[in-house]
């Protein structure tokens, strides 16, 4: 088979920069309707959480939206990429740790793109390394960088060391407007993460997943995209580092360990890698085993891997996709067109 019929066509040719393809005036609806799926999802939980005003969302509801950001950031890698990073946590834990050493000398908002802003230009400075690599050096690249950091925040009294950091948020922040940042932050991230793959560049990005060589050849420069899209993933992950932070109320070292950079490529496997939805359910119905079986507990592994190993082996493209896998039993099971069996016999 060709390529031509296994790979997606480059968009609008290599001599468009990925900014270019960004900013394509044919890319203005759809941020439109994108900006307006996303605001009516957060007007929909912002009535949830008035309805729940007395009783304001359990810290378990914030832990689950975080878990689907972190893990939508990681799915951009390893789904859309083809980039298996090992070493999120670095970023997780970067903006968690940038969050609160910021919190309480700036506004909120601000303190929120520190934490980006520093994950990504740890992202940058990583990627311009990991990315010259691939497969399985690459995995390994990010997870040598990521436990480097670990042992560096484990050990370095300006961030508290083993006993990590406090993150107080100022007491004027209520609750309720916490639940609504981390709604506003979530939902905005996933948004602009199925925004920016139905845009040329991000089409482009999955062509160099599938092809590499034959992107090569049009003249695009791969390793400009895949590092672009690291940096992203890298910022988003800091992002939900530090809402992290903001809804535990402090910051540890093990936010940077390699465990933390397995839990969500477990989530992604879960809900299906290959699905825009998959991150999420893999995200809710994980962060559900571990608030179940207790994560703190020494046999918590144990159930997540026997859950894993049965969902790779029963739906190997993840929990999304049981319907069709349902359709494809039916189709099986339904009795064709008369006279269709005859034929295929005579045949």
């Amino acid at each position: 088979m060709s390529d031509k019929a296994t790979t997606p066509p480059i968009p609008d040719g290599p001599s468009r920069s990925w900014m270019a393809h960004l900013a394509a005036p044919e890319n203005r609806v759809l941020l439109v309707r994108t900006v307006g799926i996303a605001i009516a999802v957060i007007a929909l939980l912002f009535v949830f959480a008035e309805a729940t005003a007395a009783t304001p969302p359990s810290f378990f509801f914030e832990i689950i939206l975080i878990q689907v950001l972190y893990a939508m950031s990681v799915n951009v890698l390893i789904g859309y990429a083809h980039l298996p990073s090992f070493g999120q946590a670095a970023f997780f834990g970067t903006g968690a740790y940038a969050a609160a050493l910021s919190i309480q000398g700036v506004p909120l908002y601000a303190s929120l793109m520190i934490a980006m802003g520093f994950s990504g230009l740890l992202a940058l400075l990583l990627g311009l390394l990991a990315i010259r690599t691939s497969g399985i050096t690459f995995a390994n690249v990010t997870l040598a960088f990521g436990q480097m950091l670990y042992l560096v925040a484990a050990n370095t009294n300006l961030v508290g060391g083993e006993n990590g950091l406090l993150a107080t948020i100022p007491s004027e922040i209520t609750p309720q407007y916490l639940w609504l940042l981390i709604v506003v932050c979530v939902v905005g991230g996933c948004a602009l993460i199925w925004w920016i793959f139905k845009t040329p560049y991000g089409e482009t990005i999955v062509a160099i997943r599938d092809n590499p060589e034959r992107a090569t050849s049009l003249g695009v420069s791969n390793f400009r995209y895949r590092l672009t899209i690291f940096v992203f993933a890298g910022a988003l992950a800091g992002l939900a580092g530090a809402l992290y932070a903001y809804a535990t109320g402090i910051v540890t070292a093990d936010t940077l360990y390699w465990s933390r950079s397995g839990e969500p490529i477990i989530m992604c496997l879960l809900g299906g890698s290959k699905k825009f939805f998959g991150p999420v359910i893999g995200a809710i119905t994980l962060t559900t085993i571990l608030q179940q079986v207790g994560q703190g507990s020494t046999g918590y592994l144990i159930y997540v891997g026997g859950i894993l190993l049965v969902v790779l082996i029963l739906l190997p493209q993840g929990i999304l996709s049981i319907p069709a896998r349902v359709r494809e039993l039916l189709k099986k099971r339904r009795p064709g067109p008369s006279g269709e069996g005859e034929r295929t016999a005579a045949a």
